[in-house]
């Protein structure tokens, strides 16, 4: 028989994104436990302005913290999607959308939300067979480019939509926020909810007979007792490292290692999504906050020098910009995060790259995973912390094999560029094209766990893969295209355009529900 800990102290190592997040999540579902968060202010937060997925406003919800908090001390701003820029080497003028899910033809000609969330959006489905892009029939991606929300106010008439500090929403949404002072408020809120905070760096720790952490050295000689860890120290992977973990690496098929941040002023048109420009050697982030862009070039740094790709970005913008240090990563994750007594989260525990916003994700899902039961941290059984393991690692194949989805675009005009072929993918990747290229794709297929099948086909139809598009018009082997077809198609699309005057601009939204007032 296998015995059990008595956990009583939790310590999370780190006070990031991550590690902050992981200490409220705990709080939630240990409220009477003892927290400690280690933090320093050497260490510092990496501040480049982030981007999420709908996941996290939902996390925000369990967790208590209304957006409009973070609207108003963390510089957040809604996220509609992301944008696509150059990805096909058409220049600026190259443009495909991924948004969020909105509903496009929900409500319509009977078709249902849940049909709409778990399968191909059938608005997707009728512009593709009529050789039209689905943004045209997209509210997310037709809101995004007028700089608006899916939010419209009370007094519109709008059915079967929950209200949102006194708006109806339309669309899913996300956020984007200034990482530092995401910290900042995070941690005020952490503090009033008794969680603990020490100053300090780790520097080494004490195991017990049964291979369990239970004290923490910090640099200072100051030491903690812990009964379980959380390892959220980013880059500095202290615990996988020192429990030796094997590290799964992607870079055969994800060559981006390596990112410079940078600022740019904000316009007052303000922009509700993510652009992700495609450059020589990798592609450029543009993240809007209420008062500014936080930006970044993530590139191949075995085909181009930090020096090489500030240069690059300076010609693409036509201005210099100020660039404060150099992100080195390796794209891949840990094959075993828990071992014995510690998990690692967050960028401890594995990292691909910043596109699609995958990190704070990634964190959640891990969170979810071990939380929903927080009991079983408590057992020494070999095989709860084994199955943990094979979840993070299939969670983190889907993650790889989207991200490497993006970069099958046909283009070599780079080595860059040159480098990514079907051939050369993920495999995960190589038997999700496979059942593609034969069949609509439904979360029945595999064991999605991370992104819903309307996200492949937004990549796929902008990145022009032509197997997939080639199976998606077949209408022999595709009836549902026999149903969504012709007039129905313009009758959704009328509907669409018909919401987008009700829907409010992005900067108003804003400064209705907590920001300040814009200043240039």
């Amino acid at each position: 028989m296998t015995d059990n800990r008595n956990i009583e102290r939790y310590v999370v190592v780190g006070a990031g994104t991550a590690g902050l997040i992981t200490a409220l999540y705990l709080r939630n579902v240990a409220p009477k436990k003892k927290i400690t968060v280690v933090s320093s202010e050497k260490v510092g937060i990496l501040g480049a302005g982030e981007g999420t997925v709908p996941t996290f406003v939902e996390l925000l919800d369990f967790l208590g913290i209304p957006v409009s908090r973070l609207v108003k001390y963390a510089g957040a701003t809604i996220k509609n999607g992301i944008r696509f820029v150059n990805w096909n080497g058409g220049g600026d003028s190259d443009k495909y959308w991924h948004p969020f899910n909105s509903g496009s033809g929900v409500g319509i000609s009977g078709l249902e939300a849940r049909e709409y969330l778990n399968s191909v959006n059938p608005g997707f489905l009728m512009a593709t067979s009529l050789n039209t892009s689905p943004d045209e029939i997209e509210l997310s991606a037709l809101l995004s480019r007028d700089c608006k929300v899916g939010f419209v106010a009370e007094g519109v008439e709008v059915q079967n939509m929950d209200p949102i500090y006194g708006y109806h929403m339309l669309t899913q949404f996300a956020l984007h926020f200034d990482a530092v002072k995401l910290a900042e408020e995070l941690t005020a809120i952490a503090k009033s909810r008794n969680i603990e905070f020490v100053e300090g760096i780790l520097e080494s720790c004490e195991r017990d007979e049964t291979g369990d952490v239970k004290t923490l050295v910090l640099e200072s000689g100051k030491t903690l007792e812990a009964d379980f860890i959380f390892d959220a120290s980013g880059f500095k992977k202290f615990f996988p490292k020192e429990l030796g973990s094997e590290w799964i690496s992607h870079k055969k098929h994800l060559p981006v290692n390596a990112a410079i941040p940078f600022s740019l002023p904000v316009e007052e048109k303000l922009p509700a999504y993510t652009d992700a420009i495609a450059m020589k050697y990798g592609w450029m982030w543009k993240i809007p906050l209420q008062h500014r862009y936080g930006c970044g070039y993530a590139f191949d740094s075995s085909l181009i020098t930090a020096e090489e790709a500030q240069v690059e970005v300076e010609e693409y913008l036509g201005h210099e910009i100020e660039v404060a240090r150099t992100m080195q990563f390796e794209p891949g994750y840990y094959k075993d995060p828990w071992k014995h007594n510690v998990i690692a989260v967050g960028l401890a525990a594995g990292f691909v790259e910043p596109l699609e916003a995958t990190s704070i994700t990634s964190l959640i899902m891990q969170l979810r995973d071990v939380l929903a039961a927080p009991d079983q941290m408590a057992t020494r059984d070999p095989r709860v912390s084994d199955l943990y393991n094979k979840k993070f690692a299939s969670l983190n194949e889907e993650v790889a094999s989207l991200v490497n989805f993006h970069y099958l675009t046909g283009r070599d005009d780079t080595a860059f560029w040159s480098k990514f072929s079907p051939d050369n993918a993920v495999d995960l990747l190589v038997k999700k094209l496979d059942i593609m290229d034969y069949k609509i794709l439904h979360h029945s297929d595999d064991a999605d766990t991370f992104w819903p099948p309307v996200s492949w086909y937004y990549v796929g139809f902008g990145i022009n893969y032509k197997p997939l598009l080639d199976s998606v018009k077949n209408e022999e082997k595709h009836s549902l295209y026999a149903k969504f077809h012709g007039n129905e198609y313009q009758d959704v699309k009328k509907t669409v355009y018909e919401m987008i005057p009700s829907c409010m601009d992005h900067r108003t939204f804003l400064e209705n529900i907590g920001a300040k007032k814009w200043e240039s």
